[in-house]
Formats: structure tokens, sequence, C-alpha cells
């Protein structure tokens, strides 16, 4: 028996979401220390985006604690795969966020 392709997505997206979510944690304060450094008309475009990964990831990790509390119930699996794949929208902004700011940084737009 082989898995459907939504178990393999869904496989996929629990395992994206941990180093993900990981790199969304570790890209914050490292954007937050650049971003008060930086004259405010060269932040913008990076700062969006890394307070809508943190905003997603945050909203990811609730998402997912709510579906973790009733795994079996009617939608609990669709509830945490909803959640992993928000914490994994918001660490892929986090790392759009700190390539816009290597990429300030070495002087483009």
């Amino acid at each position: 028996m082989h898995p459907s392709p939504q178990t393999a997505l869904s496989h996929l997206i629990f395992a994206l979401s941990l180093p993900l979510g990981a790199l969304t944690l570790l890209a914050c304060p490292f954007l937050l220390y650049h971003w008060r450094r930086q004259p405010p008309q060269r932040r913008m475009a990076w700062a969006r985006a890394g307070g809508v990964g943190l905003l997603l990831w945050l909203a990811g990790v609730g998402v997912t604690l709510v579906g973790a509390q009733h795994p079996r119930a009617p939608g609990g699996h669709a509830t945490l795969l909803l959640g992993n794949a928000l914490v994994c929208l918001g660490g892929l902004a986090a790392l759009y966020a700190v390539f816009r700011l290597w990429q300030s940084r070495r002087g483009g737009k």
C-alpha cells in the first residue's frame, strides 16, 4: 500500500516546520539588531518580511497547539497541518527578510 499524495504532503510539511520554525526564532533577534542600526529608508522591505514571518510563526504555533489538544477529533489532523504550514510560511518569510537584509547591506535596493 502506497501513501497517498496528501499523506506525503502532510509529512513534508511536518518535516519542514521544525527547521523553518527554528530559523524564524533565530532570525528575529538578528533582524531586530540590524533594523535598529539601519536608516529608516533602507529597512522597510526586509523589516516587513520579518514582521510577517514572526506573525505567521506565532499564528502557526497557536493553531498547532489547538490541533494538538485533540489530534483524533474531527479536523484535528487538518488543524495540525494548517498550523505547521503557517510555521513553514513564517520561516520562509524570515528567510526572505534575511536575504533582503543581506542584499541591502551589499548595496542593492
